[in-house]
């Protein structure tokens, strides 16, 4: 009954239907306890026998009538009768186990228990691969309290019950009470492969991934021609990153049986892993072929689709495997995912919220789901979402850092509480990791140090076009420059930006140990993230420290929580020495300009300033909507207010239903949807011309524009930024001060609406700013050597310290010092 009970489980019957099945099951089997405390009635008749397993040979037909016969005679309480004829009939037939089940079932019932564990070990003997007979016999043997001494069955029925009970509190989620079954059975039958197994399943779902590895490999030396064994070793190995090890365990477990489509499609998930998208749809489609109704591989075609840029077919794939299994939670989230990517992030937003209905403890649709209600500026709701991930899964990495660049967005956290995430962060990654260790060494001929900078950025994307610039004046004084690239994507910026490298590895299929194997092989003396907690970091491998010194920059604006990542490079407007220290487990080195702004070519002509021709003063933002929150908003609404007749501009808008929260914000404030523009996300040179409709744009906070107050000055438009006290709050600060541009800088809201209002009203004082500001960008921001120099000089200071055997320490190089070649150094 238990048997049949996990069957129906799998097939979908309703928890609250499992549980009381297996209590009456329980309860019935206590009352048939020799014994058994409470009752002292005989048991009850044992149930009847089940149908014959698929492995034993089939009933012949001449026997049906016979075995109806004896199904009858059970059902009447003839026992005697019965176990007569199942004699008889044993006699004439003595393969068929059915017979000796119905013979077994007799016996206990007239009390011979004996003979009925006779007749279930013939019954073990003729069908060896039928667990319920297995559990029969433990069971018999234990009522008549046979021992195992001179019984070769008993062990193996036993381990065999025990094996049965460990799925059964498996399926119920007690990992901890069916591992201690698996052990047991282990024990008591050390050759049986299917209890190795199944302690390696329960290890991997507990997350002890190696002790997994070390059961799967038990049960595979035991019967190594098992294809399903192989397979599930190949999981273990996936589940550790050892990607080369465990595709070649897979293509094993396809050798042993060729029409296995489970191996198929989880060696398409390994290929994908390793960035090879052909060869995982060959895989997934090989899998298709032999089961079409295979409702995971085609899930699974749709990730690998969509990775190669295949939307349309990738949705089609996602939408048919949820036709096939619409509870596969998975393909749920990776639709979601798509859909996100193509800016429907209200559909995106249903489909995680219906991955985790499907499975509450689907982490990674929490993470996910996080991370599209951030994009639509829901920041509280955000937070709560990378949380419940995180009561799931501790120590994920990326939902961690999610949590954290959500938080450096949110109004209401105060700089000392968003620190001490980015604490935990760092203490939960390094308590995994065993850093190398890095003594001193003697200075490189020449003085310089090779330098690396691993990055998921380095294609046509911000912080790549900051780079490119300071990597080739670098280059041109003789620094050896090598790149990690951690982004499967590459286009002209990157064909550009390798060209000034010395090494170049696409690394973001590699493990961290491979990649920290890399960097130290490439004797890396000093080592850049420029990602920090955005998307296609690798602060894990930082963690290993890979290089004796390690430095963050550019990506992120705030620390990395790591207590072995080094530096975090500053300038004096952005970090003033001492302001921030205390927000950074880094050593903050200042040096006097670090903005470049290397604009694209194709930019538009500035624009006469519109309020001119247009009757009317146009604010706008062009920030992410997740910066504009709560307060940021009704602080603009209040300068519509103050400036009658004033519309505001917002553009970057992705998806319908945004455009309509973004509206109904806006009504709450007092302002109808007549002088709210919202212009779509766009090509980046028609994003640029949508500056030729705006006077003045107003920055967000406490997270302010960087890219976009850049080009927006490129465009002619100045920013009104609000300066604050954490490293996200001051980018605006930082820009302006590179440009002389303070009259834009406020220390407050009202100071932020003082000077919003005052150059609405100064439009001609405003025009002719306008027409300068390129040759204002050109002699601020344009100026990649001024940056190169501070850093140059940055970099051998830290070098110097490391090679004289010092600790790292925050310092500040001035405009003097490098005219020096030298630099001023504060005290720790």
């Amino acid at each position: 009954a238990g048997q049949a009970l996990r069957q129906a489980a799998g097939l979908g019957l309703p928890e609250a239907s499992v549980a009381e099945l297996e209590r009456r099951i329980d309860a019935d089997r206590r009352a048939r306890l020799p014994g058994q405390a409470g009752s002292d009635r005989p048991p009850p008749p044992p149930p009847a026998p089940p149908a014959p397993p698929p492995s034993a040979p089939a009933v012949p037909a001449s026997l049906m009538g016979a075995m109806q016969a004896m199904l009858a005679l059970y059902a009447k309480g003839a026992h005697a009768k019965l176990a007569a004829r199942a004699r008889r009939l044993a006699s004439r037939h003595p393969e068929q186990p059915e017979i000796f089940e119905f013979l077994a079932a007799a016996c206990q019932a007239l009390g011979r228990t004996g003979e009925a564990i006779e007749a279930a070990r013939r019954v073990v003997a003729l069908a060896p691969e039928d667990a319920g007979a297995a559990s029969r016999l433990a069971l018999l043997l234990d009522r008549g309290n046979a021992t195992q001494a001179g019984d070769a069955a008993a062990p193996r029925a036993r381990a065999q019950a025990l094996v049965n009970r460990a799925n059964a509190w498996a399926g119920k989620g007690k990992l901890e009470a069916a591992e201690q079954a698996c052990r047991e059975a282990i024990a008591l039958a050390p050759e049986m492969a299917e209890a190795h197994s199944n302690l390696g399943s329960l290890l991997r779902r507990q997350n002890r991934m190696q002790e997994a590895e070390a059961a799967f490999r038990a049960a595979a030396r035991l019967q190594p021609a098992n294809a399903e064994i192989a397979s599930n070793l190949a999981v273990a190995l996936r589940d550790q990153n050892r990607l080369g090890e465990a595709e070649a365990v897979y293509r094993q477990a396809i050798l042993l049986k060729p029409d296995y489509p489970d191996a198929h499609n989880n060696l398409g998930n390994v290929l994908l892993d390793q960035g090879r998208h052909a060869e995982a749809l060959d895989a997934y489609r090989q899998a298709i072929a032999l089961s079409p109704g295979f409702a995971e591989a085609h899930g699974n075609l749709g990730n690998a689709l969509r990775e190669l840029g295949r939307r349309a077919e990738a949705e089609a794939a996602f939408r048919h495997a949820i036709g096939l299994n619409p509870r596969l939670h998975g393909t749920h989230a990776n639709l979601g995912n798509l859909l996100k990517d193509r800016g429907e992030l209200v559909e995106a937003e249903a489909c995680y919220r219906h991955a985790i209905a499907l499975n509450p403890d689907f982490f990674i649709a929490h993470n996910n789901l996080g991370n599209v209600l951030m994009h639509q500026g829901r920041l509280v709701e955000a937070v709560e979402a990378f949380r419940s991930a995180l009561a799931q899964s501790p120590d994920h990495v990326p939902t961690r850092g999610n949590l954290l660049f959500c938080l450096a967005h949110a109004q209401d956290a105060a700089p000392e509480a968003i620190f001490a995430e980015h604490l935990e962060f760092g203490r939960r990654l390094e308590a995994r990791t065993t850093p190398r260790v890095h003594p001193p060494v003697a200075a490189r001929a020449g003085g310089r140090p090779r330098i690396g900078f691993v990055s998921g950025d380095l294609r046509g994307h911000a912080v790549a076009h900051f780079v490119a610039p300071l990597w080739e004046i670098l280059a041109a004084r003789g620094y050896e420059l090598f790149a990690y690239s951690n982004h499967s994507a590459d286009d002209q910026v990157t064909a550009r930006l390798r060209a000034a490298t010395r090494g170049w590895a696409r690394v973001a299929h590699w493990s961290d140990a491979e990649l920290a194997t890399r960097i130290a092989a490439d004797r890396i003396d000093i080592l850049f993230d420029l990602s920090g907690h955005t998307a296609f970091n690798r602060l894990s491998a930082f963690a290993l420290k890979p290089a004796p010194v390690q430095v963050t920059w550019i990506g992120y604006p705030g620390t990395t929580g790591l207590s072995r990542m080094d530096y975090y490079i500053g300038n004096p407007q952005l970090t003033p020495p001492g302001m921030l220290d205390a927000q950074f487990t880094e050593n903050i080195v200042c040096i006097p300009a670090t903005t470049v702004f290397d604009p694209v070519v194709a930019a538009p002509e500035v624009a006469a300033l519109p309020a001119l021709g247009a009757g009317c003063f146009t604010f706008g933002s062009f920030n992410r909507i997740v910066k504009s929150g709560g307060p940021v908003l009704a602080l603009w609404a209040r300068v519509l207010h103050a400036v009658p007749g004033s519309r505001f501009l917002l553009g970057g808008m992705r998806d319908e239903a945004v455009r309509q929260d973004v509206l109904a914000r806006f009504a709450r404030e007092g302002i109808g949807p007549e002088r709210v523009l919202l212009r779509p996300r766009a090509a980046i040179a028609e994003y640029l011309a949508y500056h030729n409709e705006v006077d003045l744009l107003l920055d967000s906070f406490p997270y302010a524009g960087a890219t976009t107050t850049c080009f927006g000055l490129w465009m002619g438009v100045p920013t009104v930024t609000l300066a604050g006290r954490t490293v996200p709050a001051r980018v605006g600060l930082s820009i302006l001060g590179h440009v002389g541009m303070q009259d834009f800088i406020a220390d407050s809201e009202d100071a932020y609406l003082g000077i919003a209002t005052h150059w609405a009203t100064h439009t001609g004082e405003l025009a002719a700013l306008r027409a300068g500001l390129r040759d204002r960008v050109a002699a601020g921001l344009r100026a990649p050597g001024r940056v190169a120099d501070g850093l140059e000089q940055a970099l051998l200071a830290m070098w110097r310290r490391h090679c004289e055997g010092l600790r790292p320490a925050a310092f500040e190089i001035t405009a003097a010092g490098i005219a020096e070649k030298g630099g001023a150094v504060r005290a720790d």
